[in-house]
């Protein structure tokens, strides 16, 4: 006989919450607090009802006595202060960069531990000395991803980007099904020199020099055959 469709869905939702990594406090903290309250205010009622009963009286006898449209003003003033400052404490902690991320199909990955997979594979790519990476949290547009590789002089920029990149894509959208907000970024640092991935090409660290110091070479003969020519004459 079939189970009703509330005793199947049961379960799916006890899994789903224990894949989110809900405690039964977190999963009912709001009746929780609301008994919370309930059972304070029973206490003073039965405890000591007589001075609760004299302190609100001495709080309506002095809101008689400032009924005024200034104090009105004043407590609206006040109370819309702290209607948006809620609302803006709560933004900040949800929209927050380094928040636990979210993944599909329940639960949270702390942006530390995206960091570490990434170093860790950015650190194995080939001419690669060192690895540093920077995850953010962009909520709905994705995860951001920054990376800074120390690289060896043989290292081919392009193709260390590209790499780069590349393994960001497969860690975050391949298998943690996340989307990325932006292409990763790749610093590339050799040395003195620090070229942006997206603008360095094959090569570029080791030929520049190599090309300055041809030009160089070339200036500094031309110049000796000039003096020479005019010796000679």
């Amino acid at each position: 006989m079939a189970r009703p469709v509330a005793e199947r869905r049961a379960p799916a939702r006890a899994s789903r919450a224990h894949a989110r990594g809900e405690t039964w406090w977190r999963a009912y903290r709001a009746p929780l607090a609301l008994a919370a309250v309930a059972v304070g205010a029973a206490a003073l009622i039965w405890l000591a009802s007589g001075t609760v009963l004299e302190a609100a009286a001495g709080v309506i006898e002095g809101a008689r006595e400032h009924d005024t449209p200034r104090s009105r003003a004043g407590a609206t003033t006040l109370l819309a202060a702290a209607a948006m400052l809620a609302f803006v404490a709560r933004w900040g902690s949800r929209s927050a960069p380094r928040r636990p991320i979210a993944i599909p199909g329940g639960g949270r990955l702390p942006v530390e531990s995206l960091e570490a997979l990434l170093r860790a594979e950015m650190a194995a790519i080939d001419a690669v000395e060192s690895a540093s990476v920077r995850v953010e949290n962009a909520h709905r547009r994705g995860v951001r991803v920054e990376v800074a590789l120390e690289v060896a002089p043989t290292a081919l920029l392009g193709e260390t980007a590209a790499r780069a990149r590349e393994i960001a894509v497969d860690a975050v959208e391949r298998r943690l099904a996340l989307a990325l907000a932006a292409p990763a970024a790749v610093e590339l640092r050799y040395g003195e020199l620090r070229l942006r991935g997206p603008q360095a090409e094959p090569g570029a660290g080791a030929g520049a020099p190599e090309e300055a110091s041809e030009g160089a070479s070339e200036g500094a003969s031309g110049g000796r055959d000039d003096g020479s020519g005019l010796a000679g004459e």
